[in-house]
């Protein structure tokens, strides 16, 4: 499923914006949700850093939408959500915006690994996890909401304009060539 002004291609993994796509945001968001186990995905950074990676909650059908039937401005914020922000390495959930760490650079590979039933997620870059967190112990996770858990999530690629994300659910390690 995809929000307005988003350009698919390589099989729908890559989310592609160019300057003049209207609109924000430009979501790319799975359609089969996950409600349990351990999941990872990575995301090649293409040729500007920008928008948002993450997972979303699926429970409520209109996630994507505000209460006109028009796609939220930032779903991370708005909606359930837990993104990491490209662009300034900020963390954002339910209308919260927080500094994290260090914004990833052009041709990075982001690393996103959650555990659906301790309710946790991590992020990385390059092989290495931000702030100390270690998903194969369940330690230092940048979200832990514990019982709450995600709901059915799905993973989203959030391009800013001009920006390329890529992503790899264990398909081609090569992000198509990139």
């Amino acid at each position: 499923a995809i929000n307005m002004g988003v350009t698919l291609s390589e099989g729908n993994l890559r989310n592609g914006v160019n300057s003049t796509e209207a609109g924000s945001p430009h979501d790319a968001h799975g359609t089969i949700p996950v409600t349990t186990g351990k999941w990872y995905f990575e995301t090649h950074i293409g040729n500007v850093v920008g928008g948002n990676i993450g997972i979303f909650n699926l429970n409520e059908a209109d996630v994507f939408l505000n209460n006109t039937g028009s796609p939220v401005s930032n779903p991370f914020c708005d909606g359930e959500g837990w993104g990491f922000v490209m662009g300034s390495g900020n963390k954002e959930h339910a209308a919260s915006n927080v500094s994290f760490d260090s914004a990833p650079s052009v041709g990075d590979i982001f690393m996103t690994a959650f555990d659906m039933d301790a309710g946790k997620i991590w992020w990385g870059v390059n092989g290495t996890w931000l702030q100390s967190g270690n998903p194969a112990t369940g330690s230092n996770a940048v979200y832990d909401e514990g019982a709450l858990g995600f709901g059915y999530a799905v993973p989203v690629l959030n391009a800013s304009d001009s920006v390329e994300l890529t992503g790899n659910f264990g398909q081609d390690s090569s992000f198509a060539g990139a």
